[in-house]
C-alpha cells in the first residue's frame, strides 16, 4: 500500500487541501486500492483486460465517492493518473 500512497499523495498535494488532510486521504486511497486489487485480481489478471477494467472501475467508483464525501476538487485526469499508476505498480510488484 506504500507505493499506492505515493501516487495518491503526489496527486493530492497539488490540490492544496492541507498536509494533514492530504496524508489522511492518501492513506485511505492507498488502503482501498490495495484492497480492491487483492479482492478482484484473478489468475493472470495482468494479461486480462476484463479483469483490469473491473479493477479500474472499482477504483474509479471509490474515487468518485471520496471526491463527494471529502469535497475534493479531484478532476478526471487526476483520478485516471491514480488509477493507471496504481495498476502499473500492482503489475510490476506481482500483487
Amino acid at each position: 500500500a506504500k507505493a499506492f500512497y505515493g501516487v495518491a499523495d503526489s496527486v493530492l498535494n497539488r490540490l492544496e487541501v492541507g498536509d494533514e488532510k492530504t496524508q489522511e486521504i492518501s492513506t485511505s486511497i492507498a488502503l482501498k486500492i490495495d484492497e480492491i486489487i487483492r479482492d478482484l485480481k484473478v489468475v493472470n489478471w495482468k494479461n486480462n483486460p476484463d479483469a483490469q477494467n473491473e479493477i479500474r472501475n472499482e477504483i474509479d467508483d471509490f474515487l468518485y465517492a471520496l471526491r463527494e464525501t471529502e469535497g475534493l476538487d479531484l478532476d478526471v485526469d487526476s483520478m485516471d493518473k491514480i488509477i493507471e499508476e496504481s495498476i502499473e505498480i500492482a503489475r510490476k510488484r506481482n500483487l
